[in-house]
């Protein structure tokens, strides 16, 4: 038998704190995943969609098909770029991997600049 309440629980594991975050955000984190997915052909790690939701991007702007911003996490300060034509990136303080910078470098290029798709494209 199973015995069910009619009052709410307090849990304090890590997904539920995930989900909140994820409820809290400034932007789509379902939609940001999708695009970084389509852009660079995978879907970022859950531990840096939440990363990035924490981090602040400044001067972001799109040349071409480039789109360049720098983003504030924590004490780290990094310049990110990302090409949407190639899908190829770079971060000043991770290199060349698919980090919390870049994910939110995406996140505000789609709330600056819409959709983010190549110029070349037709």
């Amino acid at each position: 038998y199973i015995r069910l309440r009619d009052r709410v629980l307090e849990y304090g594991g890590g997904d539920v704190d995930l989900a909140k975050a994820w409820a809290k955000a400034r932007w789509d984190v379902r939609a940001v995943s999708d695009v970084v997915n389509r852009l660079v052909g995978y879907r970022p790690p859950p531990s840096a969609l939440r990363l990035a939701l924490s981090s602040e991007v400044e001067g972001v702007e799109r040349r071409g098909d480039v789109i360049m911003g720098t983003v504030r996490l924590g004490r780290t300060t990094a310049r990110c770029a990302l090409d949407v034509s190639t899908g190829r990136y770079e971060c000043s303080a991770c290199g060349e991997s698919l980090c919390p910078h870049l994910v939110a470098l995406v996140a505000r290029a789609m709330k600056v600049h819409g959709q983010l798709e190549s110029s070349s494209r037709s």
